[in-house]
């Protein structure tokens, strides 16, 4: 380790058992060269992470990100999209939209309603109606099997896989997007008759039942109609029939719309239990811009169609560059009449 000092040192951590290992690792690494330390956290408190990187602070170390270390770890790369609504009066909906999406990260889209995120959200999906259309620019989705996928190129069965075998989707109001006339089981089970055509009945049914069960929904609603559930349940059944076929990506547009605040927290808080369970990665858009700091690894904020400031959720509060950024944040009320600290959903081991 003396002789040849890295310039980045990795520290991973997933639950409390492994924080004294990381602090066994930083003093056994100290007296190093090093002068970048990573640091992964998965279930890590906020108070023993902010301890840990306290102790770097004093050694001179500073923090970084070491998902941006790995180019292999980028799932989405979209690259100077443009998208227009061609009617008489044609609107620039989405402008030179440029982002990168990394494997198990949740990025965040947001601003106030009508600024273009769902838009670029139905773009990277492929859903555009008309007279929505791709004006210019990439969407390439870095497959875990080492295969790039041209997500514009795609057609037919080629594009019905990609939406739901690759990247899936949860739509803003659940009532909206689920069949009122048809059982919760069979819309499950639907899917799976779908694109899993040879799969037994048995494990088709095995496989409904357990996706409620991962999003706390009774396996018993398999025989429920949907306006025999609550939102909260609906909204859950929609990430249930987004996780069916283990997708790399979920996009979730607005997915706690309409819903009370008991019933947002412990939507968001199911969420990030199942990406860290899952690994998969996430687009999440609303215009709740607190919420997204709270769960988000990074934030872009959209503004006219145009993403004017994208980072780290941390930066983004706490040194918001763009005008419309700090407009954003100082629209928010404050029991104290400032800010205050930045607060993280909970992430247990």
């Amino acid at each position: 380790m003396e002789n040849n000092s890295p310039e980045l040192i990795v520290m991973l951590t997933h639950n409390d058992r492994t924080v004294a290992n990381a602090h066994d690792i930083f003093e056994q690494c100290q007296n190093s060269k090093a002068k970048f330390w990573g640091f992964k956290g998965s279930g890590l408190p906020i108070d023993k992470m902010k301890q840990l990187f306290a102790q770097m602070k004093k050694q001179g170390k500073e923090r970084v990100n070491t998902m941006a270390t790995q180019n292999s770890d980028i799932l989405l790369s979209v690259d100077n999209l443009d998208v227009i609504y061609d009617t008489d009066n044609p609107v620039h909906a989405v402008q030179n939209a440029t982002f990168e999406l990394r494997r198990g990260e949740m990025l965040g889209l947001a601003g106030e309603s009508g600024c273009g995120k769902s838009t670029l959200a139905y773009s990277i999906n492929q859903m555009l109606k008309a007279p929505g259309k791709i004006n210019s620019g990439s969407v390439i989705f870095h497959d875990k099997s080492g295969k790039d996928i041209d997500i514009r190129a795609l057609s037919g069965r080629s594009l019905r896989e990609y939406r739901w075998e690759k990247t899936s989707m949860v739509f803003q109001g659940a009532m909206n997007s689920l069949s009122p006339v048809t059982k919760i089981g069979k819309q499950l089970a639907d899917i799976y008759k779908t694109h899993r055509p040879h799969m037994a009945k048995s494990e088709r049914q095995d496989r409904c039942a357990h996706l409620l069960e991962m999003v706390h929904v009774d396996p018993n609603r398999l025989a429920a109609y949907p306006f025999e559930l609550s939102g909260g349940m609906r909204q859950r059944v929609m990430i249930a029939m987004a996780l069916a076929l283990e997708p790399q990506l979920i996009i979730m547009d607005e997915p706690t719309t309409a819903l009370d605040v008991v019933v947002q927290r412990e939507i968001i808080e199911e969420i990030s239990e199942l990406r860290r369970d899952k690994g998969f990665s996430v687009i999440f858009i609303t215009h709740d811009l607190p919420m997204l700091l709270e769960i988000t690894d990074k934030i872009a904020v959209m503004k006219d169609g145009v993403i004017v400031e994208q980072g780290v959720s941390e930066d983004v509060y706490f040194n918001p560059k763009h005008p419309y950024t700090q407009r954003l944040l100082s629209s928010f009320p404050s029991l104290t009449g400032d800010r205050g600290s930045f607060v993280r959903v909970p992430r247990h081991a």
